[in-house]
């Protein structure tokens, strides 16, 4: 025989068995291999939700060997990765090993990979003495020893790929589940990993989350208070754990105090805190934020500062004067630390409490250059939109350099901009009007009214136009003060709040007399004019506009004068005084066209072809308001779009084309609920009703003028509402209801007994 040799490492006897290549492991003789089991325990019983995401792991551990479960700091990684493993512990007899990598940590120093390996390695029984001291060795060891093994890895809290390569095992029956705080997208590229994405809880989930840890019958108990405590936790699974700690230390005490400290936002970090770094959400988020370079730390603390709901990222290059490449990469940085979350193609914004968590990081800065730079780029940008929206009449923007700027050349594309920075922009009026700013509110108030005005965002106007107001008043600013006033005025008038409305208006009509700003006296008269007439005021809504036209004249304001010509045509045609009426549109008519003012125009459009409605002038009435509905659908006026359909459905039942009079009222119905007019919604039901009883259906009808008298009472529309009655006490004489018919009569009679009409109008008002 030949001699018998060993290479490799030896551990046990050893026994001849020729050439021996590689590494043999006898075991007390035994013949036995310990299988390891590292899974850490979990509570089962309180582990809520993540059902999908459960799923999706196993999804993605079907066409991979390798899943990367990443997020926010506290969103549950390991959590679910833990539970995930124990319920698929069976598929690997071989063993479990997990490891918590410390990428992110207190004292900020990652496991290194050698000191990982050596713990596996010991698992899988290698002894001190054959433990190879090189790092490739023993990452090459740890490969051959798991290659055949049917084992789940666990790799908790990595920091970046670097740490994570020699921990994966070399074959095709080994799985790897890793959770990390980062995207980690060379384990996708190079080794084929299978993203899973890990969000906060939604409402359900958390709830559930709560009711597990704290009981059913304890929230149920106090409602509002839950509601606070879900609110500050924002759907985070580390800040629930750390409400339902707090609370279950105090079983006696009510959630609502809880509730109540977690309120403050400048201190809800150190509510959610249970007492050790584990259990403390800043102290979480900190480990994170450790791990970012120093101008991606500086630009998260920028971004912690900035008001609004998130950020787009040309915005964002106004936070900092480096190249907008290198504001890009930061950005990437933090979104791959999941600091940040690009929600939308350009558009970034925070978790509520990591937001927390930045402010607390920007307070270290000097913030006023970047924020004057950002809130700068909202001002000059949103007025820019709002010129290409309006170029041209009292709607276009009042600043100077309104040049189109690079990709906001066109109403879609202004709208867009618009639209998407809505909220940032009211946000921005906010934090601008606290910190005692008062130009920036009055700014955006200025250049914003019109766009919000017309597109029907009434609750932003209301907000911006208050932040203007305040700041203007803390100033000192009259000016200010006085067209505030009036563009709360017409937000009022416009969510049907009339007597704030009028309020308002007589304030900015006050001031504007006090400082001599004849212009905003006239956009006052103007508006209070409307308000009267909608209140059955014609007598005030007369004087008030014809005194607002003659005010236009002696200004040579045409953009004055075209609305209150206008607004005067309105009043005339509810007056009957038709032909003055159609003078009066067709005046403002053809000044609104060649001042290419195309709101002022829709409405002009709309009102003439409604008075030749009533005039039996079908021929005429249809162009008008055909074109009038095409330009306010165009230029996204729904008010506008909402009035000319109840015309048209007026027009085709006086025309006997019930079934498009019925299509028209409906949509025009549904408009003006989804803008939540319910004045118009009122004038569309009475038109509907109309339609229903020539259509003899009285069923129909009279709940369309039921409905008119719900959404008219509401608001203290005297005309709409006496029509209604009129047109029930019609309905229910027909029905021979001579009792109801009795009482709709009386209370017609009274709601057109409270209008005001001019002393030489000939016309009593009725529901003709």
């Amino acid at each position: 025989m030949g001699s018998s040799r060993v290479s490799g490492s030896v551990q046990g006897t050893v026994v001849q068995a020729h050439s021996i290549t590689g590494d043999v492991h006898l075991h007390g003789g035994t013949g036995h291999r310990v299988t390891p089991r590292q899974l850490p325990a979990v509570a089962s019983h309180l582990f809520t939700g993540r059902q999908q995401e459960l799923l999706a792991l196993t999804a993605a551990l079907h066409g991979s060997r390798i899943a990367v479960i990443r997020g926010v700091g506290g969103v549950g990684k390991t959590w679910l990765a833990l539970q995930w493993a124990h319920r698929n512990a069976e598929q690997f007899p071989d063993g479990q090993l997990f490891v918590n990598l410390r990428g992110f940590s207190p004292d900020g120093r990652p496991s290194a990979p050698d000191v990982v390996l050596r713990g596996f390695l010991k698992a899988l029984q290698v002894s001190s003495s054959a433990m190879p001291d090189d790092l490739d060795a023993q990452a090459g060891l740890y490969r051959s020893l798991v290659a055949e093994r049917r084992m789940l890895v666990v790799l908790d809290n990595a920091a970046d790929v670097t740490q994570v390569k020699p921990l994966l095992p070399g074959g095709s029956k080994c799985t790897v589940v890793v959770t990390t705080r980062r995207d980690l997208g060379g384990l996708v590229t190079a080794h084929g990993a299978r993203s899973v994405p890990l969000d906060v809880f939604d409402e359900v989930s958390a709830l559930q989350l709560l009711a597990r840890r704290l009981g059913p019958a304890r929230l149920m108990a106090e409602p509002r208070a839950t509601k606070g405590l879900l609110r500050c936790s924002a759907g985070l699974p580390l800040a629930l754990g750390i409400v339902a700690a707090r609370a279950s230390t105090h079983p006696r005490f009510p959630l609502g105090l809880l509730a109540d400290e977690l309120c403050d936002t400048t201190t809800r970090l150190d509510g959610l805190d249970a007492g050790d770094t584990d259990s403390s959400l800043r102290a979480v988020l900190s480990w994170s934020h450790a791990g970012l370079s120093a101008d991606a730390a500086h630009l998260f603390g920028l971004l912690g500062a900035v008001p609004g709901p998130d950020i787009a990222l040309t915005s964002a290059f106004n936070l900092d004067t480096r190249p907008a490449s290198a504001t890009r990469m930061l950005l990437r940085e933090l979104e791959a630390a999941h600091l940040v979350q690009q929600h939308v193609p350009g558009r970034y914004r925070m978790h509520d409490l990591v937001r927390l968590y930045a402010g607390e990081q920007s307070t270290a800065l000097d913030l006023r250059p970047a924020l004057t730079r950002l809130f700068e780029h909202y001002v000059n940008t949103a007025a820019c939109a709002v010129h290409v929206h309006y170029p041209h009449g009292r709607h276009s923007s009042p600043l100077g350099d309104t040049r189109p700027l690079p990709g906001i050349s066109d109403p879609d594309a202004a709208t867009a901009w618009i639209e998407a920075e809505r909220l940032n922009l009211v946000a921005t009026a906010r934090f601008a009007a606290e910190v005692g700013c008062p130009i920036l509110p009055n700014r955006l108030s200025v250049t914003l009214w019109a766009y919000l005005l017309n597109h029907s965002h009434h609750h932003d106007a209301l907000a911006l136009h208050t932040y203007a107001l305040r700041a203007s008043w803390r100033a000192g600013d009259r000016a200010g003060e006085c067209r505030a006033f009036i563009n709360l005025g017409t937000v009022y008038e416009r969510l049907r709040r009339y007597a704030e409305a009028g309020d308002h208006l007589a304030e900015g009509l006050t001031l504007s007399r006090e400082i001599g700003d004849r212009t905003e006296e006239c956009r006052a008269l103007s508006n209070l004019g409307i308000v009267c007439w909608l209140t059955g005021d014609y007598a005030g809504a007369v004087e008030n506009l014809e005194a607002a036209l003659a005010l236009s004249r002696e200004l040579d304001d045409p953009d004055l004068e075209s609305y209150a010509l206008c607004k005067l045509g309105f009043v005339y045609r509810s007056l009957d005084r038709l032909d003055d009426a159609v003078s009066h549109l067709r005046a403002s008519l053809t000044m609104t066209r060649h001042l290419g003012d195309r709101v002022d125009e829709a409405f002009a459009l709309c009102d003439l072809g409604a008075c030749y409605v009533l005039m039996d002038r079908p021929d005429d009435a249809l162009p008008l308001l055909r074109r009038a509905l095409e330009l306010s659908r165009e230029i996204g006026e729904r008010a506008a779009e909402a009035l000319t359909l109840t015309f048209l459905g007026a027009l085709h039942r006086r025309t006997g084309r019930y079934r498009d009079a019925v299509d028209a009222l409906n949509t025009a119905a549904g408009v003006s609920r989804r803008l939540g007019d319910r004045c118009l919604e009122a004038k569309a039901f009475n038109e509907l009703g109309e339609v229903y009883t020539e259509m003899g259906d009285p069923v129909r009808a009279i709940g369309c003028h039921c409905f008119a008298i719900v959404h008219a009472m509401s608001i203290g529309d005297a005309y709409e509402l006496g029509r209604a009655h009129d047109r029930l006490a019609r309905e229910h004489q027909r029905c021979g209801a001579i009792k109801d018919a009795v009482h709709h009569r009386a209370e017609a009679a009274r709601a057109f007994a409270s209008m005001t009409l001019p002393l030489d109008s000939a016309r009593t008002p009725d529901a003709s």
